[in-house]
């Protein structure tokens, strides 16, 4: 089972400035070179999305 962290950066916690969808296995990824990060970040905070735009 497919495991995502959603990570909200600054504003509000129900709209916050920045999102990412973060999948699980990709931690350590991310702990070793934070600029990784990116890759995960959503482009529209307010817009619905879907957990297949995240399958590798």
């Amino acid at each position: 089972m497919a495991v995502f962290i959603v990570l909200g950066v600054g504003g509000a916690p129900s709209m916050p400035e920045e999102l990412y969808l973060i999948p699980l296995i990709s931690i350590s990824q991310i702990q070793s070179n934070p600029s990784s990060l990116k890759q995960y970040k959503r482009e529209f905070v307010n817009k619905w999305f879907s957990i297949e735009e995240f399958k590798e």
